[in-house]
C-alpha cells in the first residue's frame, strides 16, 4: 500500500511533477497519456518515492487508467 500527496506542476517536458523529485523520496514524476491515463515511469526519483511512501514491496511505478 502506498500513500503520497502533494501539489503538482508541469515541467519543461510536459510531465507533471508532484513535490520535489529527489533521491530522498520527496516527489513523483507523472506522465499523462491520451485518453486520460497516467504513467509513473521507472525513474530514480519515482523508485525513491516508492521506497519511502509505500509498504513492503509497494511501488507507484505503473500505468494507471481513469476509473469512472
Amino acid at each position: 500500500m502506498c500513500d503520497f500527496s502533494g501539489i503538482g506542476r508541469l515541467d519543461d517536458k510536459g510531465r507533471l511533477t508532484v513535490g520535489t523529485p529527489d533521491a530522498e523520496g520527496g516527489g513523483l514524476i507523472l506522465v499523462a497519456e491520451e485518453g486520460g491515463g497516467v504513467v509513473i515511469p521507472d525513474l530514480e526519483p519515482n523508485r525513491a518515492a516508492s521506497g519511502y511512501w509505500c509498504g513492503h514491496n509497494g511501488s507507484f511505478i505503473w500505468t494507471y487508467r481513469r476509473a469512472s
